[in-house]
């Protein structure tokens, strides 16, 4: 299977995540996804992160942080693994937006929402990766080079 590289953004503003809702053809519910996507030829992760944020969100991204962590997501049937970088980013609220969908994100895109972190804790709708907060916790207390899956 090919590997194809992305970023996703945790944007953690005060106790609240922002998470784009999408309605995803090969799901069976609405998912709640991290905001990124992915790394285009030629283009530096750092690079990758600050045109997805705005082009998904309208959020400008200045400082890029290191990143605190990494997971894949295999598509069997599109013949790819999407090998995920996580970035966390302390930001203030804002109202996100998207500026510049691609065609299928477009059709997919639902929603977005500022959720709590103890709301995430207890939901029974579908978060990926679902390690999130666990993977946030330890990234909060120091912890670096975590698992999300």
């Amino acid at each position: 299977m090919r590997i194809r590289r992305s970023v996703r953004g945790i944007l953690l503003a005060e106790d609240r995540v922002l998470l784009m809702k999408m309605n995803f053809p090969w799901q069976d519910r609405l998912t709640w996804i991290l905001p990124g996507g992915g790394i285009k030829s030629g283009e530096a992760p750092a690079d990758a992160l600050r045109r997805e944020l705005l082009e998904e969100t309208g959020y400008n991204l200045e400082e890029v942080p290191q990143p605190i962590g990494q997971g894949q997501e295999p598509y069997p049937d599109a013949g790819i693994t999407l090998a995920h970088t996580f970035y966390l980013l302390n930001v203030e609220p804002f109202a996100a937006q998207p500026v510049q969908l691609e065609a299928r994100e477009a059709e997919w895109f639902v929603d977005f929402h500022w959720w709590e972190v103890d709301a995430l804790r207890q939901t029974d709708e579908l978060i990926l990766p679902g390690n999130l907060v666990t993977g946030m916790d330890t990234a909060l207390s120091g912890g670096s080079n975590i698992e999300f899956r």
